[in-house]
């Protein structure tokens, strides 16, 4: 549409949704500012363009496989047992 009205109206739209893309994938919009966001959508390429890619990509997310991170403190516990493992065993009982 060639119509100015329409197009400022679309760019403050576009702003506004930008910022909410995130909102609206989890849920957390209002149901007026759900259906503001649905009306530019329709209406936006762009913003369908984001919207599909981040949808993508928590899918991706979803199926990478979590392994727990190393615990610092479970690693300096292995460290220290396996010192004390090697150590002689007068050393071990804290004789001099």
């Amino acid at each position: 549409m060639s119509n100015p009205l329409w197009r400022a109206r679309l760019r403050r739209d576009h702003r506004w949704a930008s910022r909410r893309v995130s909102t609206y994938i989890d849920g957390e919009l209002a149901p007026r500012s759900r259906g503001r966001m649905e009306v530019h959508l329709g209406q936006c390429a762009e913003c369908t363009r984001v919207l599909d890619t981040m949808r993508a990509m928590l899918r991706l997310l979803s199926n990478w496989p979590l392994s727990p991170a190393p615990s610092p403190a479970a690693e300096i516990t292995a460290a220290v047992l396996a010192r004390l493992q090697d150590a002689p065993a007068d050393a071990r009982l804290g004789a001099s």
